[in-house]
């Protein structure tokens, strides 16, 4: 489970949630790859023309944001 024991196991696992949360904003910001050829050319071939979900980043920001400051919080 992902459920720490108490506030020392929390703290321990902030890291990795932060980096795995760093990871998904990474690829978040990155349109999935094409998985036909004439796909990709009816979005503009190389000049790919697909937006961003802005909501999906912001709200992974804002996640990570909290880990931030959950981790300044219990170092207290």
């Amino acid at each position: 489970t992902y459920q720490p024991k108490d506030a020392a196991d929390l703290l321990a696992r902030i890291p990795h949630w932060q980096e795995v949360m760093k990871n998904e904003l990474l690829s978040a910001a990155s349109p999935k790859p094409f998985f036909a050829a004439r796909v990709q050319e009816l979005h503009g071939g190389g000049r790919d023309q697909r937006h961003q979900d802005g909501s999906l980043i912001s709200g992974k920001q804002r996640e990570l944001e909290f880990l931030g400051r959950l981790q300044r919080v219990l170092n207290a």
